[in-house]
């Protein structure tokens, strides 16, 4: 398999994203899990976005960066309903605090 400008793209940043782990910045090891995961959108590599947009969605959600959470999570949905996989169990915030989201098109598999 020949080695892509992208593939060394992606291994500089994962290993930046692991220092950045490593050291507390977390809020920067998100936008650069986000960075690798629309890297791999544009490549048209789906399945690898949505698995950097899930790691990217929990890292902000934990360093309550709700909205940009929500745009990753948002990514996965679409993603993985055009890939036909079962989702993952969503929640959305409301007033009266999380409740369940299953997309229609996903909601007779679970």
């Amino acid at each position: 398999m020949a080695v892509t400008c992208s593939t060394e793209a992606v291994s500089c940043i994962d290993d930046a994203v692991n220092i950045f782990c490593e050291i507390g910045r977390l809020s920067m090891a998100a936008r650069y899990l986000k960075e690798i995961a629309d890297l791999y959108e544009s490549e048209q590599n789906i399945e690898q976005a949505v698995v950097y947009y899930e790691k990217s969605a929990d890292i902000f959600e934990n360093e309550e960066s709700t909205t940009t959470a929500n745009q990753c999570k948002q990514k996965v949905a679409q993603y993985s309903a055009q890939l036909e996989h079962k989702l993952p169990f969503l929640c959305i915030t409301c007033c009266d605090g999380l409740i369940p989201f299953i997309p229609p098109s996903t909601s007779s598999q679970v």
